[in-house]
């Protein structure tokens, strides 16, 4: 069973976690996580895209048939290819989207070799950055494409969009295909772009090979004066994008003084919201700053923020409430000596209740919480001290965001703890090593990469720990840890030997109502990689769920791309909709399912290695999915466990008394509550428990006959024991 936890809320069953002196021992080797990130983005933003050759034979895409893997009920098909794999470079990227008042999916993707346009360009750069529209209404059983994006001169990169539906409309005609994203002239970047297209025939007008020339359908926004609308600037809106019920079209970009330059030269600044609202057959677009304030965010002795240029946003179903994360280290003297573990790279939290029409900074995450102990005692603790480990979000495998049920906002990431506490030195992590090879986690129990939920409400911050994984992202520059087991060729960035990132791409999608939250990410079994080495060279794509009712993880994880050929083993680059349908809940109290049909793409191309300048075929699935809930898992209660042990109910059923044992290594206090099968408390205690065996007696007397649990957290561990009161 992999471990599954909830700090700071109720209803769990949990593992057991490794003592601080039992932490793995790191070699002397650090890595600079904040020149890893610039890596990443260097590639990206100075990618020399090569001409790639005109397919002989083009594929029919417009009628593809579902191919069924041999060994289960997900199927995948063939839904388009794109000239290279920059069209879906961006994990945080939102290109493929579900609209659940039309049961529409729209994938945005650059074009593919074959796909026709009116002009035939003789750069093949201008012809790679027309932008197309892919949408279906059946699931995915037949799909339609547009040209949304064409200029000759302006070339698209990056791109996402969604549907804009009009409020109460029910017609796909009536709607329109939006999309954003960055524009070079092949010699930089010149500003970016904002298209729209309306879907007004199923084989019609609609959908065919030229982008609108209606008015503000296809609109450039320069990234020198002069600017649209006279303050209209900001930089690579390929960041999250939201199609809210209140109409308006969001995206968030970047502000920075050089979009041209490379790592800190960019200049970094905060985030840009950029928002489409429709008027008159098109969209007008504006923009908001959020700049990060100097006076919340530490800065280095050389003057750079400590801040990754990688903003994140979530917005609700109305679109009123809104979140901006940023991964920077917050500016607070006080802690660096009372409380150390707060002063590292973490999220730098803005919300909106109104639109976005006023933002608040929210507190920072307090780390010395008991909410935490189990993410601080599965991080390394730094060179100098290790009874203090500061948590460093780390990017590199991905971050992502949404709003659930309740406005609440969740964060999903891995978490590495900083080497070193020096200002200067927060972006360091250590380097472990295990079997010749230099990760940054020493895969071993208690040491791997864990996803992390961390879920903020009024009341503070609660953290989920979704799963661990048995493999993590191999470098993409020379001289980085796994650079020559990444199995993307070397031939882009700035001087031309960079590889692809081959990350888990953490992504989350929600049901429209908010209550179940779905997790993805890309994981290698090491069983099956060269020498059984621990990076993501053979990815599969991996989801599951979580139910804010009753603030259960499923039981069951559920592999996508198992034995289809094409893309097992080789699951690179996917994206899933933020938002999936919802079909319904079989059965009823300790046991249930959430049925809900997740749109997914994988994109790939057959080269050996994957040649990130080739052709690469986008694969997608729509497939119903089963999550199953249980309030009591009995196999969670059967493993090892440091602090709690031995744990016991007497009598159960029980009427009026019961007594509870357990063991403790050492003293410390211990809660215990009991909760209803709805989730809700209805009695909780906190006493003192001494190292050895305890009993602790509880009067049951007032509760109604019926199935309970019962909830323990001592020394950051929670273990959940089925009550039952007669």
């Amino acid at each position: 069973m992999k471990k599954q936890l909830l700090i700071g809320a109720a209803l769990l069953v949990t593992t057991g976690m490794s003592a601080q002196s039992g932490k793995p021992r790191p070699s002397t080797n650090e890595i600079n996580l904040f020149e890893k990130i610039a890596a990443k983005y260097d590639n990206m933003y100075h990618s020399s895209e090569q001409p790639v050759p005109v397919a002989k034979e083009p594929r029919n895409i417009i009628q593809s048939t579902q191919l069924k893997s041999a060994s289960s009920t997900i199927n995948w098909m063939h839904l388009s290819s794109s000239m290279n794999i920059f069209s879906v470079y961006e994990n945080s990227s939102k290109p493929l989207q579900y609209n659940d008042e039309l049961n529409a999916v729209s994938f945005i993707h650059r074009k593919s070799t074959t796909y026709p346009l009116p002009i035939v360009y003789t750069n093949t750069s201008a012809s790679s950055g027309a932008i197309i529209a892919m949408v279906t209404t059946d699931c995915g059983q037949s799909w339609d494409s547009t040209c949304v994006w064409d200029n000759g001169i302006q070339f698209a990169r990056y791109p996402q969009g969604a549907i804009y539906n009009p409020m109460g409309n029910t017609n796909i005609a009536n709607s329109y295909i939006t999309a954003v994203g960055p524009v070079t002239s092949g010699n930089g970047w010149i500003g970016n772009f904002a298209a729209s297209k309306k879907l007004d025939a199923t084989h019609g007008s609609g959908y065919n090979n030229v982008a609108s020339t209606l008015n503000n359908a296809q609109q450039f926004f320069p990234n020198t004066a002069p600017f649209n609308y006279n303050t209209l600037k900001f930089d690579a809106p390929n960041f999250d994008f939201s199609a809210t019920d209140d109409g308006v079209m969001r995206a968030i970009g970047m502000v920075m003084s050089d979009v041209n330059g490379t790592g800190p030269a960019r200049k970094y600044r905060g985030a840009k919201i950029v928002k489409g609202v429709f008027s008159s057959g098109g969209f007008n677009w504006s923009a908001d700053s959020l700049i990060i304030a100097p006076s919340t965010i530490s800065v280095s002795t050389t003057g750079d923020a400590q801040l990754f240029e990688q903003p994140r946003m979530a917005w609700s179903e109305n679109g009123m409430v809104g979140y901006v994360v940023h991964i920077g280290c917050r500016l607070n003297q006080s802690t660096v000596t009372t409380a150390p573990q707060n002063t590292g790279f973490q999220p730098i939290v803005h919300k909106t209740t109104d639109g976005g029409q006023t933002w608040v900074l929210l507190p920072p995450i307090d780390f010395t919480q008991p909410a935490f102990t189990y993410l601080i005692n599965h991080i390394a603790s730094i060179n100098t001290n290790t009874a203090i480990s500061i948590p460093l979000f780390d990017p590199s495998e991905g971050i992502d965001c949404t709003v659930d049920k309740n406005n609440n906002l969740h964060i999903v990431s891995t978490v590495l703890g900083t080497s070193r506490q020096h200002p200067d030195s927060l972006g360091f992590t250590f380097g472990f090593v295990n079997q010749g090879e230099t990760y940054s986690y020493a895969h071993v129990p208690g040491a791997r990469p864990y996803i992390y939920d961390f879920i903020g409400s009024a009341t503070g911050w609660n953290l989920v720990v979704v799963d661990s994984m048995s493999s993590e992202a191999p470098g993409i520059r020379q001289g980085q840890n796994g650079f020559s087991d990444n199995p993307w060729s070397a031939t882009s960035g700035t001087n031309n030997n960079e590889k692809i990132p081959s990350a888990a791409r953490l992504q989350l999608s929600r049901t429209p109502d908010g209550r179940f939250i779905i997790y993805s990410w890309a994981e290698t079994d090491t069983n099956f990689t060269s020498q059984k080495k621990k990076w993501n060279v053979l990815p599969n794509l991996k989801v599951k769920a979580y139910d804010m009712n009753t603030n259960l993880l499923s039981n069951n994880k559920i592999n996508l791309t198992t034995n289809f050929n094409p893309i097992s083993g080789n699951a690179q680059m996917h994206h899933i909709s933020p938002k999936c349908a919802f079909i319904g809940i079989t059965g009823g109290g300790p046991g249930y399912s959430l049925d809900t049909k997740l749109p997914a793409t994988v994109s790939n191309n057959q080269s050996t290695p994957l040649d990130q300048n080739q052709p690469n075929d986008h694969w997608y699935t729509c497939a119903d999915l089963s999550f199953n809930f249980s309030m009591y898992d009995p196999a969670g209660l059967n493993e090892n466990h440091d602090a709690l042990k031995n744990l016991s109910l007497f009598p159960n059923p029980a009427k009026t008394i019961l007594t509870l044992n357990f063991g403790l290594n050492s003293s410390t206090d211990v809660i215990i509550e009991v909760i209803n099968l709805t989730g809700q408390s209805e009695k909780k205690i906190q006493t003192p428990g001494a190292a050895g065996t305890n009993n602790v007696t509880i009067d049951v007397s007032g509760l109604s006959a019926g199935i309970y649990f019962l909830k323990m957290q001592a020394s950051g561990e929670q273990h959940t024991l089925k009550l039952l009161i007669e």
